[in-house]
């Protein structure tokens, strides 16, 4: 049986893996203290810090989504903790990928169709 996905992650060595509780995302430690986030049915790398931490990363676990987290951290579509041999642990998170907000959106959807009654009308076609 052969794998599906196949991605090819760099020179560094694996040391640490973990997936999100909604399955959406894979975090990747690596031996020279880097760490990434890739998405899981693509393995497209969705953010990579290098060096992190200044040796290898020997856990990784993914902040769970809820109220409280994005009351502390901001808007983000995936956070992770991780741990080293460095004694060290750090926060890397996942900016959110949304260009526009909703509501900018809607709006200007609002704004198109009053632009378009507006032409209608003095185009003489309403």
């Amino acid at each position: 049986m052969e794998p599906a996905i196949v991605q090819n992650t760099g020179r560094e060595a694996i040391s640490a893996l973990a997936i999100s509780d909604d399955g959406v995302y894979v975090g990747i430690g690596f031996m020279d203290g880097s760490v990434g986030i890739y998405i899981s049915f693509s393995l497209q790398c969705a953010k990579l810090v290098r060096n992190v931490h200044s040796i290898f990363v020997t856990s990784l676990s993914f902040v769970n989504d809820n109220e409280m987290s994005r009351v502390t951290m901001g808007n983000y579509d995936a956070a992770i903790v991780s741990v080293s041999a460095d004694c060290t642990c750090q926060l890397t998170k996942l900016e959110s990928r949304a260009l526009f907000s909703v509501w900018l959106v809607i709006l200007l959807c609002f704004i198109a169709i009053g632009a378009t009654a507006l032409y209608l009308d003095y185009a003489g076609l309403l």
